[in-house]
């Protein structure tokens, strides 16, 4: 069975960062899993934790960051062209891999997710609650539009777990 982790970088020590790497070492370690991470902001930045050997890494270099040292419609062109090159090189890399799941934490790539995973199931691993998502009155309505239109994206997933709410 192929799992691929989609994640935007592992280059920070933190606790998601911690997570994902162990449960990808382990997951390794089993004999039917072949265990692929793909990141897309990694950029050449080294992964503070140690990644089995096993795990294949891929990173598909589109840091999509880039588009903040812009501004005004600069920006919003840079942050449209590195979403197309994510869904490219996205679809190319799923394509060669050929996963049997897809497991994704974070919600800034669920939409190009939910059009490129067909008939694979997606789970969505949340490591924060969603319980909060446009509950607040002092978001400003385009805020409030973005959190619904990620909300609809999140429930397209095949599976949804929420960390937060496991009792330890």
């Amino acid at each position: 069975m192929r799992i691929v982790y989609i994640y935007p970088h592992l280059a920070h020590w933190g606790g998601v960062e911690r997570i994902l790497i162990d449960k990808m070492n382990l997951l390794s370690h089993c004999e039917d899993y072949e265990v692929f991470a793909v990141t897309y902001n990694q950029s050449g930045h080294e992964i503070p934790y140690h990644l089995d050997s096993k795990v294949r890494f891929v990173d598909l270099d589109v840091r999509t960051h880039a588009r903040y040292r812009y501004r005004g419609l600069r920006r919003l062109w840079e942050g449209w062209r590195r979403h197309r090159w994510l869904y490219l090189r996205l679809k190319n890399c799923l394509a060669e891999i050929r996963p049997d799941i897809i497991v994704a934490t974070n919600s800034g790539e669920l939409s190009l997710l939910n059009k490129l995973k067909g008939n694979i199931p997606l789970i969505v691993e949340s490591h924060d609650g969603y319980e909060h998502i446009g509950h607040s009155s002092s978001m400003t309505w385009l805020h409030r539009w973005n959190v619904r239109r990620r909300y609809r994206q999140l429930h397209k997933a095949d599976v949804i777990i929420s960390l937060t709410d496991i009792d330890a």
